[in-house]
């Protein structure tokens, strides 16, 4: 997880792989790790490629309750295991840590009881979302009993240097995670705003909706994304007819 900002935190113990034939034995703060699966040997890295934040996602990955009285949030932490898996495993794939065949042959060769959450966050992946929130919001519009599955991260129609997070090309409609890390630092506001005065002038309709509000009103989401999409025949319609006017 060199280089990553998503992850558990560091622990007092070092683990360490080694073929499942060779007889050693862990002391003090080296655990060692038998297996069957090597994986292939890396070269050295520097400093700062080695440096895991660990501050975005919460130390609890657990998804069962170690309440002794009861957990007073139900599912929160198989919520938040989750969505802590989601942010790491999309990470190595933005980042080109690792593809999506090498991450399809990992989950495969694991015990399916030891990987269901590894296994939820790859078809995630598989259909095209990058972030755990934008995973999120696909657990939402698959709920949906009126949304049909978007593209998720696809070159646009007739846009192909605009890559939006969900779009329905039949319907002219796009909706974006804005998440501070990409759309609020440095001049990334002026660039989307400048990017979606440029979606609206091609016809499309920019539904923008936060991390936050995504898990604050998931139903005020849908409604709004459900009642975009109805509307959307009409939108096309309109700019069908503009294009082929004289």
């Amino acid at each position: 997880m060199a280089g990553l900002a998503h992850g558990p935190p560091a622990g007092d113990e070092i683990e360490v792989l080694v073929p499942r034939n060779v007889r050693l034995h862990g002391t003090a703060f080296v655990v060692v790790r038998r297996t069957v699966r090597m994986p292939a040997a890396s070269g050295w890295i520097g400093l700062d490629d080695a440096v895991t934040f660990t501050e975005h996602a919460p130390p609890d990955w657990s998804p069962g309750c170690r309440c002794r009285n009861g957990c007073q949030e139900p599912g929160g932490h198989q919520t938040r295991a989750l969505r802590n898996v989601r942010a790491l495993m999309c990470e190595a794939v933005q980042r080109r840590k690792t593809g999506l065949a090498a991450l399809r042959t990992e989950v495969d060769a694991s015990w399916s009881r030891r990987s269901e959450l590894a296994r939820l966050a790859l078809a995630d992946i598989e259909a095209g979302c990058r972030s755990a929130p934008e995973c999120e919001l696909r657990d939402l519009v698959r709920g949906s009993r009126i949304l049909p599955e978007p593209l998720w991260n696809r070159p646009l129609p007739g846009v192909p240097v605009i890559v939006p997070d969900a779009c329905w090309p039949g319907r002219r409609l796009i909706v974006e995670v804005d998440s501070r890390s990409f759309h609020g630092f440095g001049d990334a506001p002026e660039r989307t705003e400048r990017r979606r005065a440029r979606l609206a002038a091609l016809g499309w309709v920019v539904l923008p909706v936060s991390p936050t509000r995504l898990r604050a009103d998931p139903a005020g989401v849908l409604a709004q994304i459900e009642a975009a999409h109805l509307a959307g025949h009409g939108a096309l319609s309109a700019v069908r007819a503009a294009q082929r006017a004289p």
